[in-house]
């Protein structure tokens, strides 16, 4: 677009010179001439803050019934990205299978209400991201608290078949919390 407009410029000066003037010498190549580059101002982040995380740390869903994301199996609670922030979860099942999926998920929502679910490779480092024949994992789990003693209350509320991971970066994914 700029280079039209110079063009058209040049074109309407040479036209418009008188005839005993020589014409202005056109540079041969216009793509040579380049604006300005613009300036962006970079404002840094906060750093964090240093002090320990709320308990009302919240879980974002990550899609709805009409708007569904990568990952997200449509279902009526919406797939969920909780926070890495040292938290714990109940794990209380996990789907491995494809293509069963999403008729898995609803299912053990359906058997564990007010239970959340997320895909393992899409949430924290310290959860298993692949199944040992490299299927995506997707777990329904509750939230628990900051503590291995709340944790290890949950789970042993939750059943015989729960069990606790922290969601952080810095947990093994392969050690489970033991209680």
């Amino acid at each position: 677009m700029v280079l039209v407009a110079a063009l058209a410029g040049v074109v309407g000066y040479l036209l418009a010179a008188p005839d005993d003037e020589p014409p202005a010498a056109i540079p041969a190549d216009l793509s040579s001439q380049q604006p300005a580059p613009e300036r962006v101002t970079v404002t840094a982040a906060p750093a964090p803050s240093a002090s320990p995380p709320e308990a009302s740390t919240t879980v974002t869903p990550v899609g709805d019934r009409g708007n569904t994301t990568v990952g997200d199996l449509g279902l009526p609670i919406p797939l969920t990205r909780p926070a890495c922030d040292g938290r714990g979860i109940v794990v209380l099942y996990l789907a491995v299978t494809p293509g069963d999926y999403a008729q898995e998920i609803a299912s053990a929502l359906e058997q564990y209400p007010g239970a959340s679910y997320l895909r393992t490779d899409m949430a924290c480092p310290s959860l298993r991201q692949r199944d040992e024949n490299g299927n995506i994992i997707y777990a329904v789990y509750r939230p628990s608290g900051y503590s291995k003693q709340e944790l290890c209350s949950d789970v042993r509320s939750a059943g015989s078949t729960a069990y606790g991971r922290w969601l952080d970066t810095t947990s093994d994914p392969s050690v489970l919390v033991t209680c």
